[in-house]
């Protein structure tokens, strides 16, 4: 059949990926204002960061690497529940999307005095499925399944 399978609501596959979609859409843009707002002040770019970010479950959040030797600097930075991926941002800022077990969660990790402070991100009710991209700078995406899309199967 054209279309692929349809639910009882009459809703294709199609139409449940298009509705992710949209969800996607409105979660980048977000994500998107999130991380502009941790821009640089206007007068030049931020310099590049010192340090790669690594999602470490087994510290329980992210870890900053040196990035010639691999050794952990400073202690973990806290990464919201169960962190799976993370995307850099701007000023050492950080999108942190948690493991795909269950209802996922977004967080958001800035600099806070001379540690790391982590809040959650708003996003839709009963996220599932989603994946987290960005390009290290001022810009992320969210892809994710709205919960509304799992109701008829």
């Amino acid at each position: 059949m054209a279309g692929g399978r349809r639910d009882e609501t009459g809703v294709g596959e199609f139409g449940r990926w298009l509705a992710g979609v949209g969800a996607a859409v409105g979660a980048a843009a977000v994500a998107g204002t999130l991380l502009a707002a941790c821009a640089p002040p206007a007068g030049g770019p931020a310099g590049p960061s010192e340090a790669v970010y690594v999602v470490d479950p087994g510290a329980g959040g992210i870890v900053r690497a040196d990035p010639q030797t691999g050794q952990a600097i400073g202690r973990p930075m806290p990464g919201g529940r169960a962190p799976w991926q993370a995307v850099a941002g701007p000023r050492d800022g950080l999108l942190v999307l948690s493991a795909p077990v269950g209802v996922q969660e977004l967080t958001q990790v800035i600099r806070a005095g001379p540690g790391w402070a982590a809040r959650p991100v708003p996003v839709a009710p009963g996220m599932r499925g989603a994946v987290l991209g960005g390009d290290g700078d001022r810009y992320a995406a969210l892809a994710y399944r709205p919960a509304s899309a799992d109701a008829g199967r």
